[in-house]
Formats: C-alpha cells, structure tokens, sequence
C-alpha cells in the first residue's frame, strides 16, 4: 500500500511539471523576505529556488502552487516546483511525523518506505522512471525547526545525495545548504 501511495505521490509531482509556460503571478504586497514560503538550495553548487507559494499553474484541470505543503493523519509533505525558460524542476520531501514533529529525519529513500525526499530535475517521465526506479542511490537529511499546526506554518533544513548507478552515463545530483521557512501548511 505504501508502494501505490509514493508511485502516486511522486506521479502527481510528475504531472505537476508537465506544462510547458505559465503565467507570472506577482502578490500585490510583500512583507516577508524572498525565500519565506519557498525551498532554497543548492544544487550541484548553484543557487535553486522553488516558485512562490502565492504562484500558480493550471493543468487538465488541476491547480498546482510554486510551493506547497500539507499534514495529514502525521505525514508531513513538502514539494517545490521551479519553472524557468526550459527548467521544469521540483524537490519533494514526504516524511511520517514523530510525535515531537521537530528533529531529524534521515534515510535511503526506498519507493516502499514511507519516509523521502528527492530532487527530479524535469518533466521527462523518462527521467522520472530513471530516478525511481533507474538504481539511483539516494540519500537524504531534512531537519524539521518548525511545525505549527494553529498558525499553520512549517520550517526546516534539508540536504539529497543522489548518485547514479555506475557506468549508467547519467548525473549525479547534490543537493546542499536546503532550507524552507515558514511554507504554509494546506
């Protein structure tokens, strides 16, 4: 049941990056600092940062957000979508809840556990299905600092290792200095 769970899970971040241009959704007001409600990070050594969560997209039918979050039965998902001229690129973290909710979560990420996080580097299902299920070895470290339930508001650090199998010709992808402050729960 967990298997079907992540396929689908990590399916609807596939869709969500199946679109090929977008509208450029600007607040009217700003009174928070440009990476709040967003994931930052590092990627192979240079700056990525997810869209907005006030950034929307419209697809067959389906609304979808630059940044989102969501806690539900005491499993935390957070994902990042990044739209940039021909970068369709999204981080997405899934982790079961202990009941301190803050602290570290670390593992493998396995299409059958529970807990993950990983880093799919466009919409090409083919390099979806590569990741998935391709041998990658993926490894990851998300630090939650903040869960706030009544404000609805969750932070924390994150790092993912994900190596490629050897001889396989396809890229490695180090994901450093990650941090999402204050994404709003939905």
């Amino acid at each position: 049941m967990k298997a079907i769970k992540n396929i689908l899970l990590m399916t609807a971040v596939a869709g969500s990056l199946f679109f090929s241009s977008c509208a450029d959704d600007k607040p009217t007001t700003t009174t928070t600092t440009p990476t709040t409600g967003r994931i930052v990070c590092k990627l192979n050594g240079a700056a990525w940062s997810s869209d907005a969560e006030n950034k929307y997209y419209y697809l067959a039918g389906d609304t979808l957000v630059g940044t989102i979050a969501s806690l539900t039965n005491g499993e935390l998902m957070v994902q990042g979508n990044r739209v940039v001229g021909a970068d369709t690129s999204a981080i997405a973290m899934n982790l079961v809840l202990t009941p301190a909710k803050t602290g570290k979560y670390a593992g493998t990420f396995d299409i059958n556990a529970a807990d993950g996080a990983l880093y799919l580097p466009n919409r090409n299902i083919t390099t979806l299905l590569s990741i998935l299920m391709g041998g990658y070895v993926n490894t990851y470290s998300v630090t939650l600092t903040k869960v706030d339930e009544v404000n609805k508001k969750v932070s924390g650090v994150f790092t993912i290792t994900m190596k490629a199998p050897a001889g396989s010709g396809q890229q490695d992808y180090m994901i450093t200095d990650g941090s999402f402050t204050d994404v709003t729960l939905r």
